[in-house]
């Protein structure tokens, strides 16, 4: 037998060690794990006609966040004032807007208030898609709002973002067109709600067909926005480099074979400086991440999750497929790295999978199963104490939702009291919470770890465990002890 100390220098950082001699090279330490807890649904509405989508803001400036939505069925934007007691009083806010798909909120005037752009994706039949608009929205501030800005040329428009391609300071209006149109167009802003004419990043057989979804961001790094475009029927992903004031543009596939791909966000998974491609396919149920390398270029994708899909039941005719679209990128539990909250329409599930380092994820922490056909999830401080909170929108239930986030136990490490051999047990000790749960585990390498017991404490005082030292194999261990 010997004995040794484990320097704390071998652990990860945010772990904690107890440097205290452990016979058969045991060494112990413990770690703080962020996994929050999340309250119970709470409806926003329960009448949002085929509600699609969802933005947030405080409206009339009185502190509460107040929620507009996209309701496709009723053909109107309606709004949802917070009441501050837990409760909204809905209206509508645009009315007889042809099929509602997506509000987009920015401030387009830099006044320092939330404006709206807003799409109606017109009247979709199964011949084609007719009398699309975009709307945009001034914010007068008090609660009072005015249209200094209608597009009613825009055929088959599917989505709508904001960014400044041109390098001129001010908010550019960038969407994409299916249909028979299949082109991604932007708009230069001038900072007052004036744009000018439609400045075509890509169209036709040039673009790929059907792109239904867009993202902005600096994917390169070269100091201008590139557009990135998810293209439903031709099951690829479109990456189109800025080459300077948004005049020209140079399109590569970044990914092909993406079945039914649906949704494009760029974040940095993986810690490393540079942006990865976040995307999620309801054909084969596939939420994943392409890793980017350097200028544009992207490494072999990264599976993430794999949802159940179904082959129909979606869309206005219910011939889409049902999978996972919507999700949200964000350091939900402030551990330095991005974790990912998913919506699946196949089981009403709204998942977190959380980020363990260097772009890996846990398997999926269900926050709940009971939003019906979910497809779009958002975080939010939505009740200001601080968090983020999980909102959940569900068209087939005509439902926003949102989940508060509760907390997750201690704030910061803590340390075991001692692993100790007693006969034939191992002896685990460490302070506890009155009522909190703990999860004991142990490991032969740092990196898998498997879970010897939960625990709920009904005390405050010091916990011990005893687990039979027969059952470890090989001779040094790790222990810690979790919140799960």
């Amino acid at each position: 037998m010997t004995t040794r100390f484990l320097s704390p220098s071998c652990a990860p950082s945010n772990y904690s060690i107890k440097q205290s001699v452990v016979t058969l090279t045991l060494a112990a330490f413990a770690a703080f794990n962020a996994a929050a807890e999340f309250g119970p649904q709470r409806i926003v509405t329960g009448n949002a006609a085929g509600v699609i989508e969802s933005a947030f803001l405080d409206l009339e400036g009185d502190g509460d966040l107040d929620f507009f939505t996209a309701d496709l069925s009723a053909d109107q934007i309606s709004v949802h004032r917070n009441n501050g007691n837990g409760t909204y009083s809905s209206s509508a806010f645009i009315d007889g807007l042809n099929n509602p798909g997506n509000i987009h909120a920015a401030d387009l005037d830099q006044d320092g208030d939330l404006d709206l752009v807003m799409v109606g994706s017109g009247n979709i039949t199964p011949f084609g898609v007719f009398g699309s608009e975009l709307v945009v929205a001034r914010n007068d501030g008090g609660g009072t709002w005015s249209i200094p800005y209608t597009n009613t040329n825009v055929p088959g428009l599917w989505d709508v973002t904001t960014g400044d391609l041109n390098g001129d300071g001010n908010l550019d209006l960038i969407y994409c067109l299916g249909g028979s149109f299949d082109q991604i167009g932007w708009q230069a802003g001038n900072g007052s709600f004036g744009f000018a004419g439609v400045g075509a990043i890509s169209s036709g057989t040039a673009t790929g067909d059907e792109p239904r979804d867009i993202h902005v961001a600096d994917i390169d790094g070269d100091g201008d926005l590139d557009v990135l475009a998810c293209n439903y029927l031709s099951n690829d992903l479109s990456l189109y480099q800025n080459n300077g004031n948004g005049i020209s543009w140079s399109r590569q596939i970044i990914e092909s074979g993406a079945s039914g791909v649906r949704k494009v966000v760029s974040a940095d998974l993986n810690g490393d400086g540079i942006l990865d491609v976040v995307r999620t396919t309801v054909i084969n149920g596939q939420l994943a991440y392409l890793p980017g390398q350097a200028n544009g270029r992207f490494g072999r994708k990264r599976i993430i999750h794999t949802f159940p899909t179904r082959p129909t039941g979606g869309g206005i005719f219910g011939s889409d497929p049902l999978g996972p679209r919507g999700f949200d990128i964000a350091d939900f539990d402030g551990d330095g790295d991005l974790d990912i909250f998913s919506a699946s329409e196949v089981g009403g599930q709204v998942s977190l999978h959380e980020n363990t380092g260097s772009g890996l994820f846990s398997v999926p922490s269900i926050i709940t199963n009971s939003a019906s056909g979910v497809n779009f999830v958002k975080l939010t401080d939505v009740d200001g104490d601080g968090d983020l909170d999980v909102v959940a929108v569900s068209p087939t239930s005509n439902r926003v939702t949102w989940y508060e986030q509760l907390g997750s136990g201690p704030t910061e490490p803590f340390d075991l009291l001692g692993v100790e051999i007693d006969n034939q047990n191992i002896l685990v000790s460490w302070p506890t919470v009155r009522g909190q749960r703990y999860q004991v585990q142990r490991s032969s390498d740092l990196s898998r770890w498997l879970n010897l017991g939960r625990v709920r404490t009904g005390s405050g005082t010091p916990l011990t465990q005893s687990y039979p030292l027969n059952v470890f194999s090989p001779r040094k261990q790790f222990f810690r002890v979790v919140i799960p």
